[in-house]
This record gives structure tokens, sequence and C-alpha cells, in this order.
């Protein structure tokens, strides 16, 4: 009996750490979502194009060429 209580015990100690560090991660994650989303805005806002062309990555992970100096021309 006192050996099947502290099994669940473990067992609740060990899914609610697990449970823990799985919230940090997320909020670990948004936090990095987030400032990312406002550095982009940023940018976006005083035209600096280099930082913009800095975020796009197509599909397979590569950066096509692009012109900056046009961009900057609009």
């Amino acid at each position: 009996m006192y050996l099947k209580a502290v099994a669940n015990l473990l067992l609740i100690l060990t899914l609610s750490a697990l449970i823990g560090c799985n919230a940090y991660q997320t909020q670990k994650q948004t936090n990095k979502f987030d400032t990312a989303i406002t550095s982009y805005n940023i940018a976006l806002r005083w035209a600096q194009h280099e930082t913009l062309y800095s975020y796009y990555v197509s599909p397979n992970g590569t950066q096509p060429p692009a012109d900056i100096a046009k961009l900057e021309e609009l």
C-alpha cells in the first residue's frame, strides 16, 4: 500500500514537471515570435528594406536574389 502511494506521488510529480517544462517552452517560443513580429513591423514602418528582406525565406530554405535598390525607390 505504501509503495503504491509513493509510486503514484512520483508519477504525479513527474507529470507536473513535464507539463511545466512544456509550458515554459511554449512561452519561450511565443516571446520569440512576438519579438520577430515587432521587429518586422518596425522595419516595415521605417522602410528598412535590408531588414525586411532578411525575414523572407522561400519554402526550400533559401533566399532568392532581390534588388534592394529598386525597393528603396518605392
